[in-house]
């Protein structure tokens, strides 16, 4: 999936704005960004609920606004909000219902989406008796009916407990290694969307700030020592004898990288008339990334 210069206004507001980004085959792309940002405006788009106002996004290589685009979108499961499911249907006749709806036949994959998705056990149990957890499961088994390519899913863990959360993770991981399907997924837990995804876009104010690969951003967030000396120019000069990169933080601060024993870097600052008065491991966290990235407090 591509978008190009892709725009929505609201009015005068522009809820996604000049937003060009890809998401590459295979890939389990996870969009980070606050509340407001534009995530589920972006997948409304996508799925045909609503009408860019400017720019344009392509499915399959299908442009958006191409006769056949309708066809390409058949290629596409999307679970927007929340689950659409009947809740007075059991996960088996929601099933059949989408099948219906899609002009597929009842061939037996049925069975094997609710093996998939963690469901065959549930009989005739309505789905209004489901957790949300289930519910949710239920919503993606709903969204592969028909052998989708590609998959959205917008915040598919939000309120569900944790043993909720590490079904979502091991079912989307499945779905990705074992089906082929490329996901595009939005989540309030970054350090959750951490454990699955292979690229990431950072959204601000409907605009794309940062596109990344996950090795990209495992480099940008690499484990560090954050020390306070005396002396951040006597601190560099020991430092560069030692060969070991680092970062300046601030008028006493600085972050060093790589693998450098405490002793031995007391001892260089030493010499070079530095001394040192803290020295904390730290390791940037997806959540940690994003704050620095965009800068202020709210939502994720």
């Amino acid at each position: 999936m591509e978008t190009n210069h892709l725009t929505k206004r609201y009015g005068r507001t522009a809820a996604v704005h000049d937003l060009t980004m890809a998401v590459p085959r295979g890939a389990v792309y996870g969009l980070v960004g606050r509340n407001g940002a534009g995530k589920t405006t972006l997948f409304r788009l996508l799925c045909g609920l609503q009408r860019p106002s400017d720019g344009g996004f392509s499915i399959c290589g299908v442009p958006h606004s191409d006769r056949s685009i309708s066809r390409a979108r058949r290629r596409m499961g999307a679970v927007v909000e929340m689950p659409s499911i009947y809740l007075d249907f059991s996960a088996r006749d929601n099933l059949r219902m989408q099948y219906r709806v899609l002009g597929l036949p009842e061939d037996g994959s049925i069975g094997e989406l609710l093996r998939l998705v963690g469901l065959s056990e549930t009989g005739e149990k309505r789905a209004r008796n489901f957790s949300l957890g289930m519910r949710q499961r239920l919503g993606i088994a709903v969204a592969l009916a028909g052998g989708p390519d590609l998959l959205l899913l917008d915040e598919p863990t939000n309120g569900l407990d944790p043993e909720g959360i590490i079904e979502m993770r091991e079912l989307i991981l499945k779905l990705n290694r074992e089906k082929g399907i490329t996901l595009l997924i939005s989540s309030h837990i970054l350090d959750e969307l951490a454990k699955v995804s292979t690229h990431y876009g950072f959204l601000e104010h409907g605009s794309l700030v940062r596109e990344m690969s996950a090795e990209t951003l495992r480099a940008a967030s690499s484990k560090r020592l954050a020390v306070t000396v005396s002396d951040t120019a006597a601190l560099a000069r020991a430092l560069d004898s030692l060969g070991v990169r680092y970062e300046i933080t601030g008028k006493n601060g600085a972050d060093i990288f790589g693998e450098i024993g405490l002793s031995r870097l007391a001892e260089a600052a030493k010499r070079e008339g530095a001394e040192i008065f803290s020295a904390e491991n730290r390791s940037e966290t997806l959540e940690g990334y994003f704050m620095d990235l965009l800068g202020g407090g709210g939502n994720a």
